[in-house]
């Protein structure tokens, strides 16, 4: 699941990179290429907020977020890697950092897990601070701000893939 960063979708691409021959490549439901070993398919997130992506094979998913400029402040280009839900994890922690040249209020942290253990899953070892959107039957997307500080994220349920920004 690759969910889109705010301020910044159209500006958002997702490159799908193939470990071997013969991968097909679906988005949201529909195929969208077959790639060879070491060849990459382009989307962009212009068109929806979140992409629920599924191969027949191996690949590395990137999203790459452009430059961007939101009342006043601008944004710098930036990729994360996308960990598949497969290797999700059951706890994470990690730090948002201040900075006088940053605004502290455009840090965010995208978390999806499975709709089973969404119940379960704690930010700062209180419930989610939002209801979620489901992306998917099986998964939902946590999408909120965070401050500037120390995080942990914690789902003794079921592992949860996140990621932040800003």
């Amino acid at each position: 699941i690759v969910a889109g960063t705010s301020a910044q979708t159209g500006a958002n691409k997702i490159r799908i990179t193939s470990e071997e021959s013969g991968c097909n490549v679906y988005i949201n439901g529909l195929q969208v290429s077959t790639l060879n070993a070491q060849s990459t398919y382009e989307y962009s997130m212009s068109t929806t907020g979140n992409c629920h992506i599924v191969t027949s094979k191996p690949v590395c998913v990137i999203l790459y977020m452009g430059s961007y400029t939101n009342t006043g402040h601008v944004g710098d280009p930036s990729s994360v890697t996308i960990p598949p839900l497969e290797r999700g994890i059951c706890n994470s922690t990690f730090k948002v950092r201040s900075s006088s040249n940053l605004n502290d209020n455009q840090h965010y942290v995208n978390i999806v897990c499975d709709t089973r253990h969404d119940a379960s899953m704690q930010f700062d070892g209180n419930a989610l601070p939002t209801s979620g959107t489901s992306v998917s039957d099986n998964y939902i997307l946590h999408h909120f701000p965070v401050t500037p500080g120390v995080h942990h994220i914690e789902n003794e349920e079921g592992p949860f893939v996140a990621y932040a920004y800003g």
